[in-house]
Protein backbone atom coordinates (compact mmCIF):
# COMPACT_ATOMS: atom_id res chain seq x y z
CA UNK A 1 0.00 0.00 0.00
CA UNK A 2 1.46 2.99 -1.27
CA UNK A 3 1.15 6.42 0.28
CA UNK A 4 1.98 9.85 0.00
CA UNK A 5 5.40 11.30 0.09
CA UNK A 6 6.83 7.79 -1.83
CA UNK A 7 6.65 5.94 1.72
CA UNK A 8 5.33 2.13 1.31
CA UNK A 9 2.45 1.55 4.11
CA UNK A 10 3.49 -1.86 3.62
CA UNK A 11 6.54 -1.23 5.38
CA UNK A 12 4.63 -0.35 8.84
CA UNK A 13 4.67 -3.28 11.29
CA UNK A 14 3.06 -4.59 14.36
CA UNK A 15 4.40 -3.30 17.28
CA UNK A 16 6.01 0.14 15.67
CA UNK A 17 5.57 3.32 17.95
CA UNK A 18 2.93 5.78 17.06
CA UNK A 19 2.04 8.79 19.67
CA UNK A 20 -1.22 10.93 19.18
CA UNK A 21 -2.30 14.19 18.84
CA UNK A 22 -4.94 15.34 21.05
CA UNK A 23 -6.21 18.64 22.78
CA UNK A 24 -2.65 20.23 22.55
CA UNK A 25 -1.03 17.16 23.84
CA UNK A 26 0.84 13.69 22.89
CA UNK A 27 -0.06 10.49 23.85
CA UNK A 28 2.42 7.40 22.86
CA UNK A 29 0.90 3.76 21.90
CA UNK A 30 1.71 0.90 19.60
CA UNK A 31 0.34 -0.60 16.43
CA UNK A 32 -1.20 -3.68 17.46
CA UNK A 33 -2.58 -5.17 14.00
CA UNK A 34 -2.45 -4.08 10.84
CA UNK A 35 -5.42 -4.60 7.90
CA UNK A 36 -5.54 -3.87 4.69
CA UNK A 37 -7.52 -0.49 5.07
CA UNK A 38 -6.97 0.48 8.59
CA UNK A 39 -3.92 0.25 11.42
CA UNK A 40 -5.25 -0.93 14.81
CA UNK A 41 -3.35 1.17 17.68
CA UNK A 42 -3.26 0.88 21.39
CA UNK A 43 -2.58 4.47 23.23
CA UNK A 44 -2.51 5.36 26.54
CA UNK A 45 -5.20 8.21 26.63
CA UNK A 46 -6.43 9.66 29.39
CA UNK A 47 -9.37 8.50 31.42
CA UNK A 48 -11.79 11.03 29.45
CA UNK A 49 -10.49 11.35 26.48
CA UNK A 50 -11.54 9.56 22.92
CA UNK A 51 -11.28 11.18 19.41
CA UNK A 52 -14.74 10.95 17.92
CA UNK A 53 -15.30 8.60 15.10
CA UNK A 54 -14.80 10.45 11.36
CA UNK A 55 -12.12 12.45 13.20
CA UNK A 56 -8.97 13.47 11.45
CA UNK A 57 -6.25 13.59 14.27
CA UNK A 58 -2.33 13.99 14.03
CA UNK A 59 0.26 10.92 14.73
CA UNK A 60 3.91 10.13 14.69
CA UNK A 61 4.44 7.15 12.75
CA UNK A 62 7.72 4.80 13.15
CA UNK A 63 8.79 3.14 10.05
CA UNK A 64 12.46 1.51 10.39
CA UNK A 65 14.76 4.34 11.40
CA UNK A 66 12.82 7.23 10.56
CA UNK A 67 9.64 8.89 12.20
CA UNK A 68 6.68 10.76 10.12
CA UNK A 69 4.50 13.26 11.07
CA UNK A 70 0.84 12.01 9.82
CA UNK A 71 -2.94 12.91 9.49
CA UNK A 72 -5.31 9.72 9.78
CA UNK A 73 -9.10 9.40 10.09
CA UNK A 74 -10.72 7.76 13.12
CA UNK A 75 -12.89 4.97 12.22
CA UNK A 76 -13.84 3.66 15.06
CA UNK A 77 -12.64 3.29 19.32
CA UNK A 78 -12.69 0.87 22.19
CA UNK A 79 -11.47 0.31 25.63
CA UNK A 80 -9.20 -2.40 26.31
CA UNK A 81 -6.86 -3.30 29.32
CA UNK A 82 -7.41 0.46 30.49
CA UNK A 83 -5.78 1.94 27.34
CA UNK A 84 -7.99 3.17 24.11
CA UNK A 85 -7.71 1.27 21.06
CA UNK A 86 -8.58 3.27 18.31
CA UNK A 87 -9.13 1.79 14.57
CA UNK A 88 -7.57 4.90 12.06
CA UNK A 89 -7.74 5.01 8.13
CA UNK A 90 -3.62 4.79 6.73
CA UNK A 91 -1.74 7.56 7.67
CA UNK A 92 -1.40 10.48 5.01
CA UNK A 93 2.45 11.47 5.68
CA UNK A 94 3.20 15.26 5.92
CA UNK A 95 7.07 15.48 6.96
CA UNK A 96 9.27 13.63 8.20
CA UNK A 97 11.20 14.06 12.06
CA UNK A 98 14.57 13.67 13.10
CA UNK A 99 14.33 10.42 14.51
CA UNK A 100 17.32 10.04 17.33
CA UNK A 101 15.69 12.65 18.95
CA UNK A 102 11.81 11.02 19.28
CA UNK A 103 12.96 7.49 19.44
CA UNK A 104 11.82 6.45 22.76
CA UNK A 105 13.50 3.63 24.85
CA UNK A 106 11.36 1.24 27.28
CA UNK A 107 13.99 1.39 30.10
CA UNK A 108 13.90 1.84 34.08
CA UNK A 109 17.03 4.14 35.18
CA UNK A 110 17.08 5.97 38.31
CA UNK A 111 17.13 9.89 38.37
CA UNK A 112 16.58 12.84 40.59
CA UNK A 113 14.71 15.78 39.83
CA UNK A 114 13.20 18.91 41.19
CA UNK A 115 9.97 20.59 40.35
CA UNK A 116 10.86 24.39 39.99
CA UNK A 117 8.13 26.82 40.98
CA UNK A 118 6.21 28.46 38.19
CA UNK A 119 6.95 32.18 40.07
CA UNK A 120 9.90 32.58 36.88
CA UNK A 121 10.20 31.17 33.80
CA UNK A 122 13.93 29.80 32.97
CA UNK A 123 15.71 30.17 29.91
CA UNK A 124 18.54 27.82 30.75
CA UNK A 125 20.27 25.97 33.97
CA UNK A 126 23.15 28.40 34.76
CA UNK A 127 20.18 30.81 35.73
CA UNK A 128 18.42 28.38 38.38
CA UNK A 129 19.87 29.28 41.57
CA UNK A 130 21.86 26.28 42.75
CA UNK A 131 19.69 26.23 46.29
CA UNK A 132 16.15 25.09 44.20
CA UNK A 133 17.94 22.28 42.75
CA UNK A 134 20.06 21.22 45.82
CA UNK A 135 17.67 18.78 47.04
CA UNK A 136 16.53 16.66 44.30
CA UNK A 137 13.86 13.66 44.80
CA UNK A 138 14.16 10.37 43.62
CA UNK A 139 12.22 8.89 40.48
CA UNK A 140 12.60 6.37 38.19
CA UNK A 141 12.51 6.73 33.88
CA UNK A 142 9.33 4.73 32.11
CA UNK A 143 11.16 5.32 29.09
CA UNK A 144 13.39 8.13 27.58
CA UNK A 145 14.78 9.66 24.06
CA UNK A 146 17.12 12.42 23.40
CA UNK A 147 13.72 14.51 22.90
CA UNK A 148 12.46 13.97 26.30
CA UNK A 149 11.54 11.07 28.92
CA UNK A 150 8.51 10.10 30.99
CA UNK A 151 9.13 9.84 34.45
CA UNK A 152 7.37 7.81 37.92
CA UNK A 153 7.58 10.27 40.71
CA UNK A 154 5.65 10.77 43.96
CA UNK A 155 5.01 14.67 42.64
CA UNK A 156 1.83 15.79 40.78
CA UNK A 157 3.55 18.62 38.38
CA UNK A 158 1.32 20.79 36.14
CA UNK A 159 1.25 21.10 32.74
CA UNK A 160 4.50 24.01 31.60
CA UNK A 161 5.88 23.16 34.38
CA UNK A 162 9.89 23.32 34.85
CA UNK A 163 11.78 20.46 36.36
CA UNK A 164 15.64 20.08 36.30
CA UNK A 165 16.01 16.16 35.86
CA UNK A 166 19.61 14.87 36.76
CA UNK A 167 20.80 11.93 35.05
CA UNK A 168 24.08 10.05 35.74
CA UNK A 169 25.97 8.69 32.91
CA UNK A 170 28.06 8.48 34.90
CA UNK A 171 29.07 11.89 35.72
CA UNK A 172 25.64 13.76 36.73
CA UNK A 173 24.11 16.01 33.74
CA UNK A 174 20.76 18.40 34.51
CA UNK A 175 18.87 18.51 32.07
CA UNK A 176 16.12 21.48 31.96
CA UNK A 177 12.67 20.21 30.97
CA UNK A 178 9.22 21.19 30.27
CA UNK A 179 5.83 19.37 31.74
CA UNK A 180 3.89 17.99 28.68
CA UNK A 181 1.67 15.95 30.51
CA UNK A 182 1.28 14.55 34.46
CA UNK A 183 -0.93 11.40 35.08
CA UNK A 184 -1.82 9.18 37.90
CA UNK A 185 -0.34 5.76 37.28
CA UNK A 186 -3.43 3.27 37.70
CA UNK A 187 -1.87 0.69 39.27
CA UNK A 188 0.64 2.14 42.37
CA UNK A 189 -1.19 5.67 42.60
CA UNK A 190 2.40 7.48 41.71
CA UNK A 191 2.67 10.32 38.79
CA UNK A 192 3.73 9.96 35.45
CA UNK A 193 5.26 12.75 34.05
CA UNK A 194 5.87 13.33 30.95
CA UNK A 195 8.87 16.10 30.06
CA UNK A 196 10.35 17.59 26.68
CA UNK A 197 13.83 18.87 27.06
CA UNK A 198 14.19 22.26 26.80
CA UNK A 199 17.34 24.23 25.45
CA UNK A 200 19.57 20.87 25.27
CA UNK A 201 22.97 21.88 23.45
CA UNK A 202 23.61 18.88 20.35
CA UNK A 203 26.83 17.60 22.40
CA UNK A 204 24.63 16.70 25.46
CA UNK A 205 22.09 15.30 23.63
CA UNK A 206 24.59 13.00 21.39
CA UNK A 207 26.47 11.82 24.92
CA UNK A 208 22.44 11.10 26.19
CA UNK A 209 21.46 8.92 22.93
CA UNK A 210 24.93 7.07 23.43
CA UNK A 211 24.38 6.15 26.94
CA UNK A 212 20.68 5.44 26.04
CA UNK A 213 21.34 2.87 23.65
CA UNK A 214 24.06 1.45 25.65
CA UNK A 215 22.15 0.99 28.72
CA UNK A 216 19.36 -0.37 26.33
CA UNK A 217 21.61 -3.04 24.65
CA UNK A 218 23.21 -3.92 28.27
CA UNK A 219 19.73 -5.02 29.43
CA UNK A 220 18.53 -6.68 26.33
CA UNK A 221 22.01 -8.89 26.63
CA UNK A 222 21.49 -9.97 29.56
CA UNK A 223 17.56 -10.90 29.44
CA UNK A 224 18.98 -12.83 25.90
CA UNK A 225 21.33 -14.36 28.77
CA UNK A 226 18.95 -15.65 31.33
CA UNK A 227 17.07 -17.04 28.91
CA UNK A 228 19.78 -19.26 27.44
CA UNK A 229 20.46 -20.07 31.12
Amino acid sequence: MNNAGGIDFNEVKCSNSIAVYLKDKVYEGMIKLIYKDCILAEIELDDDLAPEENEEIYINLCIDNKVYKCVSKVIGTKEENYKKVLLLSPPKIMDKIERRKYYRINLGLGIKYTILPKTRYYENLFDIPSKLISKPKNAITMDISGGGAKILCSQYAEEDTQVVMSIFMPQRFDILCRVVRCDIHKVNRKYKIALEYKNMDEVTRDKLIEFIFDKHSKVLEKQKSLKED
